[in-house]
């Protein structure tokens, strides 16, 4: 005898994979940019800086990079890859990157991503009204918690 799911069963299915794929996809991007964010030491012209802005690699990213070398290359060259694949410039990326670090309620992402904003010369105001852009698609709540942790970055700034 045969099983056939329902519908609404299959489409249970490809959300869950949707959204493990998704956040394994940001996971990584958050690893990197905290990564790159952390190692640069170099004073950001036109900015305040803060000792926060300058914060040595995390020790579990450096255990991790000590025992699986491997994967994290593989991981920063998926990264780097994706970049490149396409036609969108860096700074159009990065904010595609900070609405979905918002858009999944990742906190350290979009820490990460606003931070790497503000460090390539972005303003403020185009990164909050890329956030306020999503209220339609995921909701006010959603939308002021990605305000608000976006805000702790842009007050580093300031």
């Amino acid at each position: 005898m045969k099983h056939s799911k329902t519908k609404e069963a299959n489409r249970c299915d490809l959300i869950t994979f949707n959204a493990a794929a998704m956040a394994n996809l940001f996971l990584h991007k958050w690893c990197l940019s905290r990564l790159f964010n952390f190692a640069k030491t170099e004073p950001i012209s036109n900015h305040k800086t803060t000792s926060a802005m300058h914060k040595e690699i995390p020790n579990h990213y450096q255990r991790i990079a000590e025992q699986y070398p491997e994967f994290l290359k593989a991981v920063e060259n998926l990264g780097a890859a994706t970049k490149g694949a396409g036609t969108l410039s860096e700074k159009k990326a990065d904010l595609v990157q900070l609405a979905a670090a918002v858009a999944i309620r990742s906190e350290g992402a979009v820490h990460s991503h606003t931070r790497q904003l503000l460090q390539s010369g972005n303003d403020a105001a185009e990164i909050r009204h890329a956030i306020i852009l999503l209220t339609s698609t995921i909701g006010f709540p959603a939308v002021m918690a990605g305000l608000s942790w976006a805000n702790d970055v842009i007050r580093e700034f300031e």
